[in-house]
């Protein structure tokens, strides 16, 4: 899982991954082991029972286009 949208226009990344947690938190993201594990995350640090996620499955191969508005 990629992105966690905060309120005030921050954005946390959640990131499950077989990698280190040091190598995570050094990309500026928030280490995780399973998509669960994020997304309990999430609800915690919002306080709310439901959240919205984004997941990249395969980040790599994807393309993101920023726009303006």
């Amino acid at each position: 899982m990629k992105e966690v949208l905060f309120p005030y226009g921050k954005t946390k990344v959640s990131y499950v991954s077989e990698m280190t947690d040091e190598v995570i938190r050094n990309m500026h993201m928030i280490p995780a082991h399973s998509i669960d594990e994020a997304i309990s995350m999430a609800k915690e640090q919002l306080g709310r029972d439901k959240v919205k996620i984004t997941a990249i499955p395969d980040g790599v191969s994807v393309m993101i286009e920023s726009f303006d508005y």
